[in-house]
């Protein structure tokens, strides 16, 4: 890809660091034929990989129905957007920490009206958490103040890791 001075970027960031990365895609941007393939490439991985749970399980089921579970993916595709978080949490450290904060609320909300975790799908517990993120800055208030005690924390001393798994060698009795 070439950028020039005039291409946007955005910030970006990578391990807590912040960095200025090329945006050079907006809307209306005619893409190239190789950009089109991984649009396309990234749209068809979404879909299985948010999908693939539900067809699983109607397979084990025995419930499979081939033309029910097309309806179904017409169904997630005209309600689907690039970019919409619908199965996976965020990924900037904050976000990520208010995510989980509002995660462990929402659970335990289910479970004192007695609802089972395994009984709720995890795109409609992803937007229930998100929501909540959504009404309670306090959630990222906490989230931020997590995130950054932890990089003060900084560099930790730890165990020798390398032996992790291997079992010292016994002696035999003779």
């Amino acid at each position: 890809m070439q950028f020039n001075k005039e291409t946007p970027v955005r910030n970006f960031v990578i391990q807590d660091h912040s960095f200025q990365i090329p945006a050079p895609f907006n809307e209306g941007h005619t893409c190239t034929a190789s950009e089109a393939g991984v649009l396309n490439q990234t749209l068809a991985e979404n879909v299985r990989n948010n999908l693939a749970k539900r067809v699983k399980e109607s397979l084990d089921k025995g419930e499979f129905d081939q033309t029910k579970m097309q309806a179904e993916i017409d169904q997630y595709l005209e309600e689907y957007e690039f970019g919409q978080r619908r199965g996976r949490g965020p990924t900037d450290p904050v976000e990520r920490e208010a995510f989980s904060i509002a995660r462990d609320i929402v659970k335990n909300a289910l479970r004192e009206q007695g609802i089972k975790l395994a009984d709720v799908d995890t795109a409609d517990l992803n937007e229930l958490t998100q929501q909540t993120v959504d009404a309670n800055p306090a959630i990222t208030k906490e989230a931020e103040s997590r995130v950054k005690k932890r990089n003060e924390i900084g560099n930790v001393s730890l165990p020798d890791l390398t032996t992790l798994g291997q079992q010292p060698a016994q002696e035999s009795a003779e």
